[in-house]
């Protein structure tokens, strides 16, 4: 929420989650799937949400063509049994992705832990209640 100006948070991943978890139990007959919002898909949202705001484009219209197209996308691939190239993919595949998904977060750990130090620096003198005897006036806090 905080990188999407909360056009996107918590509560409206869990509710979609919710709605889409019991469709997809309904219609799959797999009720004990998790289907929820995943790491890629912060990082697809979040770099989606920079995009729109570089190109002046309204993020959440874009978000539901994207949903519109993938739908498209998803139904074609079941017509066509395209789903048999899976079995193309290896491991090593799952791996690389994996670990760019993991760059992209410690990255954003870095440069966050970066701006709260940049914005309330270390200092020489902290007020922590315990001041020597010798010190006759306080330092400012």
């Amino acid at each position: 929420a905080d990188k999407m100006d909360n056009y996107i948070g918590v509560g409206e991943c869990l509710l979609l989650s919710c709605v889409n978890g019991v469709i997809f139990a309904l219609f799959a007959a797999q009720p004990l799937l998790i289907v929820g919002a995943t790491g890629p898909l912060m990082v697809f949202d979040m770099s989606l949400y920079q995009f729109c705001q570089t190109n002046e484009i309204d993020f959440l219209s874009m978000r539901v063509w994207i949903g519109i197209w993938m739908t498209v996308i998803g139904l074609l691939v079941v017509a066509v049994e395209a789903i048999a190239l899976v079995r193309k993919f290896t491991r090593f595949i799952e791996e690389i992705f994996a670990s760019l998904v993991c760059i992209i977060f410690v990255y954003e750990a870095i440069t966050n832990m970066a701006a709260i130090f940049y914005d309330h620096p270390l200092l020489e003198v902290y007020s922590c209640g315990y001041y020597p005897s010798n010190t006759t006036s306080y330092p400012n806090t």
